[in-house]
């Protein structure tokens, strides 16, 4: 008697293993625009988008994502002209496709807003906390002028603005200076501000 085994090989197929994107909208955009990536093979586990350009590489921020659709953020720190996108998923890389990064207009685009400087005087060398909007990560190029006089700052997020109240010449009344906020995208509005002596 013969007796006959057959043995049957199934391959699974690991979800990611071959992300692609179909369609990235808009392909064009400037700091913190959304945009969406359409394609197959995402997976529901969340992995990256990376805005690329010049060996430079920027992780987008998520906002959606499914295997299908990714909706995320154009990063601080992308290069301007074209950058080339791909999705990074547990398991692979997906093909790229171009978003052209534009230089944002502060006027236009309300960048680097200053709304608020809740002190409106302090002494050298005290603190001043500055409120506004869009003045996103920190990098080489973050800067807090007062008048032309670069401040130090020991705080520094998307909305706040610690800083130092740096020392210059100034009178027994003080001296009112207009403050900015400078950043690789541009400067902002300015808002006075009353350098006081140090007593």
């Amino acid at each position: 008697t013969t007796t006959t085994t057959t043995t049957t090989t199934t391959t699974v197929s690991l979800c990611g293993q071959n992300p692609q994107i179909f369609s990235l909208t808009p392909a064009k955009g400037t700091y913190d625009d959304q945009i969406t990536i359409t394609g197959t093979d995402f997976c529901d586990e969340w992995g990256n988008v990376i805005f690329a350009k010049y060996g430079i590489e920027m992780p987008g921020n998520i906002i959606k994502w499914t295997d299908e659709e990714i909706v995320a953020s154009v990063p601080w720190g992308c290069k301007q002209g074209v950058n080339k996108v791909r999705v990074v998923t547990s398991e692979n890389e997906s093909n790229k496709k171009n978003f052209t990064f534009i230089k944002p207009r502060p006027k236009i685009d309300s960048l680097l807003t200053i709304d608020s400087l809740p002190t409106k005087s302090g002494q050298i060398g005290s603190e001043v906390v500055i409120g506004g909007l869009r003045f996103g990560e920190e990098d080489s190029n973050s800067k807090v002028l007062f008048n032309n006089v670069e401040a130090d700052f020991s705080n520094w997020s998307n909305e706040s603005i610690t800083a130092v109240v740096p020392d210059m010449k100034v009178g027994k009344k003080g001296r009112v200076v207009s403050v900015k906020v400078k950043t690789t995208y541009g400067t902002s509005n300015t808002k006075k501000f009353n350098v006081l002596p140090v007593k």
